[in-house]
C-alpha cells in the first residue's frame, strides 16, 4: 500500500501495489497472444503501404526526369558519317577508231590510210548481168581504197540478195543515215573513186567491226 496523505490533493487515498484479487484478468489482457490472422493482415497492410510509397517515389522521379531539359553532350552532337567503300577501279579505255579493225580480204594496193573514205556509206552505181548491162544505184560500204580506186561491198534491203545468212546485218541503220534495215553483201566490188556519189553516212563502230569480223546473222 502507498499512502498519499502527504499530497495536497490526493491525501487520504491509498493505491494498491497489485490489482485486486490474484491479477489473473490483467495478466491475461497483457500477455494474451495476438491472433495469427490479425498479424498477417497487419503485415499485408504494412507491405502494401510500403509498395505504394515506393511507387509514388518512382513516379515523382520519372516526372522530374521528363520535365528537366536534356543537356546535349559532345557524343550526341556527333553524327556518324556513312562509310564510303571504294568500288573497283574501272580503267577507261580510249575510243576505238573505225580503222582499228581492218577488212580481212583487201586486195593488194588497197589501204585504209587516213583520208580515205573507208568505213563510210555512199551511193554508187552497181552493174550486174552477163554483159554488165544492167545495174542500179544503191548504198555501198567502202572497205578499202587506193589513190584512184575503192573496194566496196554493196548493201541490200533483203538478205537473200546480199548472200543470205552470210550477209552482215546493219543494226544501226538509222544512225548511218539509211531509211530502213539493210544487209552488207558478201561480194567485194572494185570501183573508181569518181563513181562514188553522195555520201550517206559513217558506219557505227559496232557495225563496222562486225563487218570486219565477218559476223553473220541467223
Amino acid at each position: 500500500m502507498i499512502e498519499l496523505d502527504g499530497h495536497p490533493e490526493w491525501g487520504g487515498f491509498v493505491i494498491d501495489e497489485e490489482p485486486n484479487g490474484d491479477g489473473s484478468e490483467m495478466g491475461e489482457a497483457v500477455h494474451r497472444e495476438v491472433d495469427p490472422e490479425i498479424k498477417r493482415q497487419r503485415w499485408v497492410r504494412r507491405r502494401m503501404e510500403r509498395d505504394e510509397r515506393a511507387a509514388r517515389q518512382r513516379q515523382r522521379e520519372e516526372g522530374k526526369t521528363l520535365t528537366e531539359p536534356k543537356t546535349e553532350t559532345q557524343s550526341d552532337l556527333v553524327v556518324d558519317k556513312p562509310q564510303v567503300v571504294p568500288g573497283p577501279s574501272r580503267k577507261i579505255e580510249p575510243p576505238i577508231e573505225v580503222r582499228v579493225l581492218e577488212h580481212p580480204r583487201l586486195p593488194k594496193g588497197a589501204s585504209i590510210s587516213k583520208g580515205d573514205p573507208v568505213g563510210k556509206l555512199y551511193w554508187a552505181y552497181i552493174a550486174w548481168g552477163p554483159d554488165r548491162g544492167q545495174g542500179k544505184v544503191r548504198p555501198v560500204l567502202v572497205v578499202g581504197a587506193s589513190i584512184s580506186k575503192v573496194w566496196v561491198r554493196p548493201c541490200y534491203s533483203e538478205d537473200f540478195l546480199a548472200g543470205r545468212w552470210r550477209a552482215v546485218e546493219i543494226l544501226d541503220w538509222p544512225q548511218v543515215g539509211l531509211t530502213k534495215g539493210s544487209y552488207v553483201s558478201i561480194g567485194l566490188v572494185k570501183l573508181s573513186r569518181k563513181s562514188l556519189r553522195k555520201q550517206i553516212g559513217t558506219m557505227s563502230l559496232n557495225d563496222w567491226n562486225r563487218v570486219c569480223r565477218g559476223e553473220v546473222h541467223g
